[in-house]
């Protein structure tokens, strides 16, 4: 698409503190990553914090504009760009927020550098185990999206089994706070119990009922690989699904 339509680009403006792009030029630069592919988005967002993000997310849900969150562009299968709102967290959600290291965790905001995160820990004996080959640049939300592995992957596992809980935006601008969830507590959860909005309570309901329908599928065709980037791991809900 060209330029992005007057009204998107306004409406971000007045919702957003944070940069809002809808020249060319920076158009251009958003549309490629380090894969082959491209693509130019509609609108680039570089939210300041939390508030920014929501704020995007629910003007780009009123303009019916699909999103694409962003960390450093170092996915090899254009995973960092759309035809939408490109929303850039690499510039201002560096901090890492806390250390424990006495139960060996930490909360970090999504734009940190994996060997950033890595470097302050050493320290403590600690470090965060994936460690694909772009270990400089990747960021930890990043890593999160793209489940990121690593040539140690086989010992140390991926992104997802070293994720205790993460605070996510949803695409109409739902925050949702998400930990490890045993089946009494997911049924609580899609009836409506102990959430923090019925948004939430659908993404439950939803998940369970597709992975209940398709369950037989799920166990004969996903494929036993260790890791996927495309479409959604729905065999980690399926006993003796996938890998």
């Amino acid at each position: 698409p060209t330029a992005a339509p007057v009204a998107l680009e306004s409406a971000l403006r007045d919702a957003v503190r944070g940069e809002v792009h809808a020249d060319a030029a920076t158009r251009g630069i958003y549309a490629t990553d380090a894969s082959h592919y491209q693509q130019q988005p509609r609108v680039v967002v570089v939210p300041l914090d939390d508030a920014d993000v929501v704020a995007a997310l629910r003007v780009a849900h009123e303009h019916k504009v699909p999103t694409t969150p962003r960390g450093a562009a170092t996915a090899l299968s254009g995973q960092t760009f759309g035809p939408g709102m490109v929303l850039d967290q690499s510039k201002h959600f560096t901090e890492v927020l806390e250390v424990n290291t006495e139960e060996g965790w930490a909360r970090v905001q999504p734009g940190v550098v994996r060997a950033r995160l890595n470097a302050q820990l050493k320290p403590s004996g600690l470090h965060f185990a994936p460690d694909p080959a772009t270990s400089s640049r990747a960021t930890v939300g990043g890593m999160g999206g793209n489940n990121s592995s690593g040539t140690r992957s086989i010992v140390y596992g991926k992104t997802i089994d070293h994720t205790l809980s993460c605070r996510v935006a949803l695409a109409d601008g739902t925050v949702v706070d998400c930990e490890a969830t045993d089946d009494e507590a997911w049924q609580r959860k899609a009836a409506g119990k102990g959430v923090q909005s019925p948004r939430e309570a659908e993404v439950y309901r939803g998940v369970r009922d597709l992975v209940n329908r398709y369950q037989n599928e799920i166990n004969e065709a996903f494929p036993r690989v260790m890791r996927r980037v495309s479409g959604y791991n729905l065999d980690e809900f399926v006993d003796s699904a996938g890998y």
